[in-house]
């Protein structure tokens, strides 16, 4: 898109609310009516979904709950890729965007409302938002920003640093009392710092390092 429009657009961030808890048995069955399988296996994963309380909503782990919630909301990525030909779009499970223009993205989730409604879906009016590409902007959980080069400078969400540096503080304090051990507190801040380091995030990195290497010391010290 930058190549083509420069920051000339917007992205349309969207989200599901509680996409697994509203997919419908029936809708999604109906889907899978349609393709060709025999009906030895249309059975089965109709076993497989019916193992699921009530008439809508899957359980999150469960290989045909991955399966069927990338396959249902297939009517909008067709409507967006077919209908509307935006080269820009991408979906994660119902995290999904779309890079267009202002009217063209208008229309198209005019378009998606029906198609929504019919596999009771709704979007998630707290997350989901249509900002201009010189703005930043939010997707899984990180912090997005387009620069006047074309850079994408990709942060972590403030969430995500707090609830690490929780982390930290309750690992150190459970370090202090003897109720875990160093290896385990040093495999918990690795993990988390090589996810971290991927992104744009440096000085958060070499802050938190600090924040915890300073805990240590104190603990060291007593």
């Amino acid at each position: 898109w930058y190549r083509r429009h420069g920051r000339d657009g917007r992205i349309c961030i969207m989200d599901y609310h509680d996409y697994f808890g509203s997919i419908r048995h029936d809708v999604l069955l109906d889907m899978y009516s349609k393709l060709p399988m025999d009906e030895k296996l249309f059975s089965l994963v109709s076993y497989f979904i019916d193992c699921f309380e009530g008439d809508t909503g899957l359980g999150l782990g469960s290989e045909i709950s991955q399966i069927s919630a990338v396959y249902y909301v297939n009517p909008i990525d067709h409507l967006i890729k077919d209908r509307y030909g935006f080269h820009c779009y991408g979906r994660y499970m119902d995290d999904s965007y779309i890079i267009g223009g202002k009217d063209d993205i208008s229309s198209a989730m005019a378009e998606m409302k029906p198609i929504l409604a019919h596999l009771g879906i709704s979007m998630n009016d707290r997350v989901s938002a249509t900002v201009p590409l010189t703005q930043g902007f939010h997707y899984l959980k990180k912090r997005i920003f387009v620069t006047g080069s074309g850079k994408v400078v990709i942060r972590l969400e403030r969430d995500n640093i707090r609830r690490a540096r929780k982390r930290i503080a309750d690992n150190a304090a459970l370090l202090a009392v003897g109720e875990t051990s160093r290896d385990s507190e040093e495999a918990s801040w690795g993990s988390w710092k090589s996810y971290a380091s991927k992104y744009d995030s440096y000085r958060t990195v070499k802050s938190l390092d600090e924040y915890r290497g300073n805990l240590l010391d104190s603990i060291c010290k007593h």
